[in-house]
């Protein structure tokens, strides 16, 4: 009974020990979970702090606070996050460092691997971005961007044989893809492997039958390896899907070009003109080239004629075809015509600075000097900084007898004059207008200065001699000027002209006739040399 007892007493003495034990450990384990709950508490609240820092601009404060949650929390994969993008432009190398300690704590994030790439990239280290980049592809394998990314980075590399097996992969994964297939095509053309360029476009058309632009892609390639019988092939079948296609018929005109077949090459063209929905732009450059062309081919004159005649019946609105004849008519010395289509353009749209340039030296050119004024002050109140609108200006003025007008117009552009023969026609045309207002010494100390600036300018010094004859009484001083011009321009009628103009004022009258008869013969019909001839013989 007694053992009984000490027994049981003992048993209660175990059962209150453990007991005591066991509420020991639960305090100690509550404890610790308390302990780190504060702790990631805390980590929490630094980390927010550096991001508002961060958002705030204090970079360098953002980034002590990010270096402190690592000193807290050793793996806290945000802080390298964040640190690595604070430096990816200025720090790369280091940004690389950073990632890669995220990426090492928190191996799933694709964020921090597509940041990682991004900064391979930058750093053009391909190897490196692909090798992430197939991490992502193994842990996402239907995600068909990374493989789209994959072969990105592969041309990036130029391992344009890899991204080939790369799009293939994607083909056989998710089936077809039309822009795998043209990103294909691009590859074997940079390759130059035309045969497989080809091929993917032959599928591309299987899939696409009604895609006009992948035939034209096989033809043009055809074209260029020099095949153009196979290249008219599918220039045909496009035409089939579309008879006024104006771009087919302008190729096929090439191809009979290149075989030398005139006749079949104008005819194309002009189907290609009277296309409707062929922009403006590629007319333009087929216009140009048969422009071009006709200067040396005389085939092609008419035809240019009938295919800008087309080109303005079809796109009548259009200023660029405009523009296009009106230099046809320059070219050809037809400056009244170019006039015409000058305006036109103008009309239609007024802000091309070089149109109005263009149509100021036309109306020059056939000395219409109302109308050079009318439109030279239209151009400067659009254009007020040129230059040369001024000294146009100051010429219309000066011819409608207004020289006091064309000196202050001359005088107001060479404000805006940078180059120094530049600066030479202005002094010349400034100094012109003073000799016609009796200005003389200021006149030749302009034409002087105009001469140093550019002495080779026999159009300043035929001038110059020209007016001291006509408003001084320094004949040999206009004779020495003459004569010097005239060696620079021996077969210029207008030269010549002035030579005997001073001849003539000097009182050598004989010798001028002599050099008039000369040049009348030469020269029947110039104006200046008849009118000084009747002059001389006048008087005589």
């Amino acid at each position: 009974m007694q053992l009984r007892n000490i027994f049981f007493f003992l048993l209660i003495i175990t059962l209150i020990l453990s007991s005591c034990k066991t509420k020991q450990i639960g305090n100690k384990t509550a404890n610790n979970k308390n302990i780190d709950l504060a702790q990631s508490l805390m980590v929490t609240n630094t980390f927010l702090d550096a991001k508002r820092k961060l958002y705030r601009g204090n970079t360098e404060g953002a980034t002590k606070t990010f270096n402190k949650c690592i000193v807290m929390q050793p793996n806290h994969d945000a802080s390298y996050f964040e640190l690595a993008r604070i430096n990816e432009f200025q720090n790369p190398n280091l940004a690389i460092e950073y990632i890669s300690k995220a990426i090492n704590f928190a191996p799933d994030n694709a964020w921090y691997k597509e940041f990682l790439i991004r900064v391979y990239k930058q750093q053009k280290e391909f190897k490196g971005a692909i090798k992430v980049n197939n991490e992502l592809i193994n842990q996402n394998p239907n995600r068909k961007d990374y493989y789209y990314q994959w072969a990105n980075l592969c041309i990036d590399a130029k391992d344009y044989n890899q991204a080939i097996k790369v799009y293939q992969t994607i083909l056989d994964k998710f089936l077809y893809e039309e822009g795998v297939l043209k990103q294909q095509k691009q590859i074997y053309l940079k390759k130059g492997d035309y045969k497989n360029a080809i091929a993917v476009l032959d599928e591309l058309i299987l899939h696409n039958p009604e895609n006009k632009n992948y035939y034209g892609m096989v033809a043009e390639i055809y074209m260029n390896i020099n095949k153009p019988e196979k290249a008219m092939d599918y220039y045909n079948k496009i035409l089939e899907i579309d008879p006024n296609d104006g771009f087919v018929h302008f190729s096929i005109a090439d191809y009979y070009y290149r075989i030398g077949d005139s006749e079949k090459t104008i005819d194309e063209l002009k189907k290609g003109m009277y296309a409707k929905t062929l922009d403006v732009d590629n007319k333009v450059k087929v216009l140009v080239k048969i422009m071009s062309l006709s200067v040396k081919d005389t085939t092609y004159s008419d035809a240019f004629n009938q295919l800008i005649d087309i080109a303005l019946e079809v796109n009548s609105k259009s200023p660029k075809i405009m523009a296009i004849k009106a230099d046809y008519c320059n070219n050809t010395e037809d400056a009244k015509c170019a006039i015409q289509y000058l305006r036109k353009v103008i009309a239609l749209d007024s802000t091309k600075y070089i149109i109005w340039e263009q149509l100021l030296i036309a109306e020059d050119e056939i000395k219409d000097y109302k109308a050079l004024l009318n439109e030279s002050n239209r151009a400067l109140r659009l254009f007020p900084q040129q230059a040369k609108l001024y000294y146009y200006n100051a010429k219309a003025y000066g011819h409608n007898n207004n020289w006091k007008k064309a000196e202050e117009r001359v005088h107001m552009g060479s404000n805006f004059v940078y180059k120094i023969i530049d600066k030479a026609s202005f002094l010349a045309m400034e100094a012109k207008s003073q000799f016609r207002q009796g200005e003389n010494a200021k006149a030749k100390s302009n034409y002087q200065r105009a001469m140093k600036l550019d002495k080779n300018n026999a159009l300043i010094i035929k001038n110059y001699a020209f007016d001291i004859a006509s408003f001084t009484t320094d004949y040999s001083s206009a004779l020495i000027y003459a004569k010097e011009a005239l060696e620079m321009e021996p077969k210029n009628p207008e030269y010549i002209y002035v030579y005997a103009y001073c001849l003539f004022k000097d009182g050598q009258t004989e010798n001028a006739l002599s050099w008039l008869n000369d040049a009348l013969k030469k020269f029947p019909d110039n104006k200046n040399l008849q009118l000084l001839d009747m002059e001389i013989n006048k008087n005589e």
